[in-house]
């Protein structure tokens, strides 16, 4: 075996630790081994499996961005394309629903308009119906009077006239008949009512107030008694009908106005015909 040189380490005459010296292994196959860093050509090496390495990562990170943006961008397409399908049911289903409106606002316009045009007719029949009415016919400005007797070739204008004067002749002179009838009997024995006519409601409200006068003269069987309607006169019969079967019916009356009053002695009631 062959012989190893050492170098010793002294220290200088100030104290401080001398360098280190390379040192040299001598073998017994003459291999010699050095102790020097190493080499700048192993740090280049170093360096460049380093920049392969980032370069690998920058790879998978540019592979992995572009993998999140596609499924990302496939994400955004199912979402709009389920939107755009929810949005196109519903607007199918209120066009549907607008459509059964329209519809429905037709059918009422068209009623309506069916309901115009009747109550147009109606009062256009009316209007001509009134117009061809007499006076008679207006019940706010007629009265009726019970009890006038029947002559055969009867001037019924006159006899009404007679009777107003017999209310009061200042009252006479402060009203004026326009029409005058006499309705038909439904009874044999009685005579028809007649139906006297004013100007207006005050004339006619003025000869029933003071209609209690014709007790006292020729007309004393003649009573007044406002005109009425077919609904009001059938009211009054039904309420007489009632005051017949009372046990006490025979001491009421119903006077002109429908009221149910205690009936005076001597007092007779007309008979109401429809």
């Amino acid at each position: 075996m062959s012989n190893t040189t050492v170098s010793k380490r002294g220290r200088d005459s100030e104290g401080e630790t001398p360098k280190r010296e390379s040192k040299t292994y001598r073998m017994e196959d003459d291999i010699t081994v050095s102790t020097q860093p190493r080499s700048l050509d192993f740090i280049s090496e170093q360096i460049e499996v380093v920049m392969k390495n980032m370069a690998e990562m920058c790879e998978k990170q540019d592979s992995m961005r572009k993998m999140f943006e596609d499924k990302f961008d496939n994400l955004k397409r199912v979402l709009i394309n389920n939107i755009d399908s929810k949005v196109k049911i519903l607007h199918e289903e209120i066009s549907k629903d607008i459509s059964c409106e329209r519809d429905r606002i037709d059918q009422v316009v068209n009623t309506v308009q069916g309901i115009q045009v009747k109550v147009l007719e109606m009062e256009k029949a009316n209007h001509n119906t009134t117009a061809h009415q007499t006076p008679t016919s207006h019940n706010d400005i007629t009265v009726v009077a019970f009890g006038v007797k029947y002559d055969d070739g009867e001037h019924i204008e006159e006899k009404a006239t007679l009777i107003i004067k017999a209310v009061g002749d200042e009252i006479s002179k402060n009203v004026k008949i326009t029409g005058v009838c006499r309705q038909k009997s439904r009874n044999p024995e009685k005579p028809g009512l007649v139906k006297i006519s004013f100007e207006n409601t005050e004339q006619r409200n003025l000869i029933l107030r003071n209609k209690a006068n014709l007790k006292n003269g020729a007309f004393k069987d003649v009573f007044l008694s406002k005109a009425k309607s077919f609904e009001e006169r059938l009211i009054e019969m039904n309420a007489r009908s009632i005051l017949r079967h009372l046990p006490n019916g025979p001491t009421l009356r119903v006077n002109s106005n429908g009221r149910i009053l205690m009936r005076q002695d001597k007092e007779e009631t007309p008979t109401v015909t429809l």
